[in-house]
């Protein structure tokens, strides 16, 4: 009887604390089960078995088969050496670096940074109000920031109307209650 209760403590230790995204249990039974019947139909058929194969023996469909192939991807480290013998080798992490250049990391970031922008100025600010602080910071895709004469002048206001609707754009943001993360971004000049 203890046994059981061993060999299951010891089955849910290792689905939980040898990858580094945690499956479910029975998500993981699921792939124990597809690894057996995969490794029988391979040693009876002599070739690797196709997904209806393995579906027909373990009682799933060919879909539910490729998802949980899918899922039982080994999974490698951004931070690992390409070269296992030369520990000064560069590794994969700094190989995916884009077209444009710069670090995964800080790319990854400004875009977080956007889209939390994006997401606090659709809700707390007008689109006028948006306009004028894309323009100000050149948050625009591909645009520069603007001087507050240049955006007056593209509005069709003054300077210090367009000063103005910027105030009161950032006094929403500092009183919003997403306002405390906004606080490092930028400050108002």
């Amino acid at each position: 009887y203890a046994v059981w209760w061993v060999r299951q403590a010891v089955l849910k230790a290792l689905a939980e604390q040898t990858r580094s995204v945690r499956i479910p249990l029975n998500q993981n039974s699921q792939l124990i089960k597809l690894a057996r019947a995969e490794t029988v139909l391979a040693q009876v058929l002599k070739r690797d078995p196709t997904d209806n194969e393995i579906g027909r023996l373990i009682e799933e469909t060919p879909e539910s088969v490729r998802s949980s192939r899918q899922m039982s991807a080994s999974e490698i480290s951004l931070d690992a050496p390409i070269d296992r013998s030369d520990r000064e080798a560069s590794t994969l992490g700094e190989r995916f670096v884009g077209v444009e250049g710069g670090d995964i990391e800080e790319r990854t970031d400004y875009h977080l940074m956007r889209e939390f922008i994006d997401r606090v100025f659709t809700k707390y600010l007008t689109p006028r109000e948006r306009k004028i602080l894309y323009l100000y910071y050149g948050l625009a895709e591909g645009s520069e920031a603007l001087t507050l004469e240049k955006i007056g002048a593209l509005m069709g206001v003054t300077r210090e109307r367009i000063r103005q609707i910027r105030e009161r754009a950032f006094e929403k943001l500092r009183e919003s209650p997403d306002g405390s993360a906004l606080a490092g971004f930028w400050t108002p000049d």
